[in-house]
């Protein structure tokens, strides 16, 4: 047993003794307990490297490999493919999406990456986390990749700000891109104008009903609607993050897959079941 801060046998064993003091009867406060072995890592070599600067940001992070899902999710948004990552808890998801979005921005001057989360926490997690990452680029690095927020809290100052000076990666919610972004994308142009990649938080499955239909439909005015994508320039890759099943729940039932415009064999599956 570990005894080290923070390690799991140390978490366990502040759970039993809490919940013991609060049980009648404090053998029964842990129903079943499994212990699982650690597993090698599944590391993978990217070919060709990630641009200079971005590759010396990961090493500033102290980060000198990568995971063979983060690899493959690289490699795949290079192709122009659609994306599902699944992969447990912690494994480096964020990270695995985060790196073809900064490095089309930094390869190709110009484009944009929308970033769409269910709740303010999530955008706030996921907003330290690219911040941190785009800060520990070099000082020089051109363009300087700029993250921002848009939720129905931004003020109407702010809002105006981003839509003349739209951010590298702007995090959102889906009301947002229905309310906002859609039906006023003469003033959100510039934006929509250089969408590289679209990514849907799994947590978006937990909406049912119109409201997700709703999320399908504008997903498909961002990526597969010719008159829309024509007026305003829209066109991206689409990445999820969960499952296949997510994808299918989300996408498929409410339009058959027209709202999107792909096929049974799209998106590409990147999965993993080891925890780092």
């Amino acid at each position: 047993m570990s005894t080290q801060p923070g390690s799991a046998d140390v978490l366990v064993q502040r759970l039993r003794d809490t919940l013991a003091a609060r049980a009648d009867e404090p053998s029964s406060v842990l129903v079943h307990e499994r212990s699982v072995a650690a597993q090698p890592p599944s590391l993978g070599i990217l070919r060709p490297r990630l641009p200079a600067p971005l590759a010396r940001a990961l090493l500033n992070r102290g980060i000198t490999q990568l995971y063979s899902h983060q690899v493959a999710t690289v490699e795949a948004v290079r192709q122009d493919q659609n994306v599902v990552l699944a992969s447990p808890t912690a494994s480096g998801k964020s990270l695995a999406f985060a790196l073809p979005t900064l490095e089309r921005v930094l390869t190709q001057p110009g484009t944009r990456a929308l970033y769409l989360y269910p709740t303010k926490a999530l955008i706030g997690d996921q907003l330290r986390a690219l911040q941190a990452l785009a800060g520990a680029l070099p000082a020089d690095a051109e363009p300087h990749p700029r993250v921002a927020v848009l939720t129905g809290d931004t003020p109407r100052a702010e809002r105006v700000e981003l839509a003349n000076n739209p951010p590298a990666i702007l995090l959102a919610n889906p009301d947002i891109l229905h309310y906002s972004l859609l039906p006023d994308h003469r003033r959100w142009r510039r934006l929509l104008s250089g969408l590289g990649i679209v990514v849907v938080d799994e947590h978006i499955r937990r909406f049912v009903g119109a409201r997700r239909e709703r999320i399908a439909q504008s997903l498909h005015q961002h990526i597969g609607r010719p008159r829309l994508r024509a007026h305003s320039g829209l066109e991206g890759t689409l990445y999820c993050q969960g499952d296949r099943s997510f994808f299918d729940q989300t996408f498929w039932p409410p339009c058959g897959g027209r709202c999107t415009g792909l096929g049974p064999d799209d998106p590409r599956v990147v999965s993993s079941r080891r925890y780092p």
